[in-house]
């Protein structure tokens, strides 16, 4: 199946298979079915229970019990009572940039290497046309000129969109492996276009996303064919803090929201790069 996805559902079937539903954002329910997955309803179950959203609706499900839903985008996922989530304490998880020149197949050694004024520190291969940026936020972008080093794997030249999510994520896995603390990365979105393929990372923790305040993405990877020639990735190290985030009442939030129909709301964390990050409803 080819074209663009708006949002995707898995759904047990009668059948007692796991199918997943695509919508393209052109109607206004959920169209198109694809076969049945290879999960099982359990795998499924138990990934929901594991969810720190507990029960929730759709807002066109509820229109009739309150009419500001109405205003919302129908497919915005709200719970039927607030989530206790908590704080997260955050940080940089960097630690010494050795490896990371390693990792990317820079010389550990190289006098190509140097700081900005900003604190960035910048490695340099000027014959290969290759850089690393390691900022003092812990952000590091990658690029890489005529001369792949980093590579996925793939059955042709130019791979799949399969194949492109499971080796750009296996190659971050490789970076972040226990850095993030007890947040996890999730594909956000591909794309694919000649032969290059873009991917879009974010974090979340318990299902729960993490977004980043100036709008920007965990990771960002593109590919030209199979091989990297753009990687963005903030080191970011989440873990609960004990206290529980404050959320607005579910019927203020929706007046707010109400002056814009059609945004789709939702609740998630909240990251502005300080040491602190709590839950609160985001709006898109």
């Amino acid at each position: 199946m080819e074209g663009n996805a708006r949002c995707l559902l898995l759904a047990a079937g009668a059948d007692g298979s796991v199918h997943l539903y695509v919508w393209d954002g052109a109607d206004t329910v959920l169209t198109g079915t694809v076969a049945s997955t290879a999960l099982s309803i359990d795998s499924l179950t138990e990934a929901v229970s594991q969810s720190g959203m507990g029960s929730v609706s759709f807002a066109f499900e509820v229109v009739e019990m309150e009419p500001l839903y109405g205003k919302l985008f129908p497919l915005s996922i709200l719970p039927t009572e607030l989530p206790q989530l908590p704080v997260l304490s955050a940080a940089s998880s960097i630690s010494g940039t050795d490896w990371l020149l390693a990792a990317f197949g820079f010389n550990i050694n190289t006098r190509e290497r140097y700081a900005e004024a900003d604190g960035t520190e910048v490695i340099t291969e000027v014959e290969a046309d290759r850089s690393l940026h390691i900022r003092p936020s812990g952000e590091i972008t990658y690029r890489s000129g005529t001369d792949a080093t980093l590579e996925i794997s793939a059955q042709e030249e130019v791979p799949t969109a399969a194949e492109a999510v499971l080796g750009a994520s296996i190659l971050l896995e490789q970076l972040t492996e226990d850095r993030s603390g007890e947040a996890r990365l999730y594909l956000e979105s591909v794309s694919q276009g000649g032969d290059t393929t873009q991917l879009l990372f974010g974090y979340q923790i318990d299902g729960v996303p993490i977004r980043f305040s100036d709008g920007g993405h965990a990771a960002e990877i593109t590919l030209s064919g199979t091989s990297v020639t753009r990687l963005t990735l903030r080191f970011r190290q989440y873990s609960t803090a004990g206290e529980t985030s404050l959320l607005l009442p579910l019927r203020q939030t929706l007046a707010i929201a109400a002056e814009h129909p059609g945004t789709e709301l939702s609740v998630g964390y909240a990251d502005g790069g300080g040491d602190s990050v709590s839950a609160s409803w985001l709006a898109d």
